[in-house]
């Protein structure tokens, strides 16, 4: 008999790309929590690409990086359209029957499909939200997109290190 982990039970739906919150989820699902990242067909996760290496005909290979494939192991995966009301719908049904729900999307991208705090505590209660943008989802930047250099500009870093 397996002793079960600290997040057995849990599922969590993901609706993160490339950094902080890929690897947050992923330690989700390494402690037993069922993760379901959700990707779109139309936009892959750019990390896909980051790091994957030498290419033989210089054609990335969306399987091939490290980084997303160490980010993203543990985790069973979706792609949908998010821009079809199919999509959204199929997004929608998998809240329902989740306990987490994560992103890194700015307010304005969730907001569109219905998947802000409003519309996903409309669909399910009890739902626990997580939104990791970098800039957040309140305040005069939350619409802003932002990557890692800006976060280290904004707060100071690039000043106290000198590059």
């Amino acid at each position: 008999m397996t002793t079960p982990q600290a997040m057995t039970g849990i599922r969590v739906l993901d609706f993160s790309w490339f950094g902080a919150a890929p690897i947050g989820t992923k330690w989700l699902a390494d402690h037993g929590a069922e993760v379901i990242r959700v990707e779109s067909h139309e936009r892959l996760d750019s990390l896909r690409v980051l790091g994957s290496g030498h290419f033989r005909d210089y054609t990335p290979d969306l399987n091939g990086s490290g980084f997303f494939n160490d980010f993203n192991s543990s985790k069973c995966g979706i792609t949908l359209n998010l821009n079809r009301p199919e999509g959204i719908e199929i997004a929608k049904r998998l809240v329902a029957i989740s306990d987490v729900v994560i992103d890194s999307f700015t307010r304005r991208a969730m907001r569109k499909w219905g998947l802000y705090y409003d519309g996903l505590v409309g669909i399910k209660p009890d739902i626990i939200v997580i939104n990791a943008s970098q800039q957040g989802h309140t305040g005069p930047h939350a619409d802003y997109l932002g990557f890692g250099y800006n976060l280290q500009a904004l707060a100071g870093i690039n000043h106290l290190t000198g590059y």
